[in-house]
């Protein structure tokens, strides 16, 4: 009868001892689905909308590009007029905090909002990704950015056709050539034949939208093919643009035009 008591109690003592062993399971996963909703800002963004510094009063101007980099290793890149500052960064749930105190590479040459935006990158704040925008919550108000994976900044595309607005037929034209389109932070760069033209460029990606404000200049005045020259000429003034994977396309004044990603054209170009 002894021996059948003490077979039990180590029984008894076997089921409560799994239980705990559930329920402490089940306790210490609950960090985890925690740490799981964290969504990482690792990437590069465009500032597209910041507080107005209360001394000047002025809103800020959202026609200069910031473009914001949050890399893995936690350091972080804020690209401005002219300088690039940086810091470091940890993300703690739904909280950024920033070390106190950005470097530049210059002390000088960058414009009053650009200033007082890379004050704004300090201490603890909270912070939401919703698709592809961002808000960082300031005490000065809301750092809102769009992140770059769907942008221009950094791309190269090669025309394929072009199609006119007044066009009857409604078919697009194929390029006989090709023609390079490269974008960079503050300029854009075609190659045509025999010359290479750029020009400043502006980016608004929260409406989808560039500005090209002054006409394109070449290193040389002549040999180009009409439809190169003509191309060069429609690339002015604010163009609205759509990417979709590896194509982009682009609605000028006067034209539709096609462009598929640079690096997908054969490699014999």
């Amino acid at each position: 009868m002894t021996g059948t008591k003490y077979i039990y109690f180590l029984f008894v003592c076997a089921i409560l001892g799994s239980a705990c062993n559930k329920k402490a399971t089940s306790n210490n996963a609950t960090p985890e689905s925690k740490m799981e909703k964290t969504i990482s800002p690792i990437g590069s963004w465009t500032v597209i909308s910041f507080p107005t510094d209360p001394k000047d009063g002025k809103a800020p101007t959202t026609q200069k590009s910031y473009v914001v980099n949050f890399d893995a290793d936690n350091s972080m890149a804020l690209t401005l007029d002219v300088n690039t500052c940086g810091t470091s960064y940890k993300v703690k749930e739904d909280m950024i905090s920033f070390q106190e105190g950005m470097t530049c590479t210059e002390a000088c040459c960058d414009s009053k909002e650009a200033h007082f935006l890379t004050r704004q990158f300090k201490g603890s704040l909270k912070y939401t990704i919703e698709g592809s925008m961002m808000t960082i919550k300031t005490d000065k108000g809301d750092i809102q950015l769009i992140n770059n994976k769907d942008g221009l900044i950094g791309t190269s595309w090669t025309a394929v056709t072009y199609k006119s607005d007044k066009s009857e037929d409604n078919v697009p034209t194929k390029f006989e050539k090709k023609y390079r389109l490269s974008f960079d932070k503050n300029r854009v760069n075609l190659n045509l034949d025999v010359n290479a033209c750029n020009t400043e460029i502006t980016y608004s990606p929260q409406i989808s939208t560039l500005e090209m404000p002054k006409p394109m200049g070449c290193t040389r005045k002549c040999c180009d093919s009409k439809e190169g020259v003509a191309l060069m000429n429609a690339l002015t003034g604010k163009i609205v643009y759509n990417k979709t994977g590896k194509q982009l396309t682009l609605n000028t004044a006067t034209q539709e035009i096609i462009f598929i990603l640079y690096k997908e054209v054969s490699t014999d170009e």
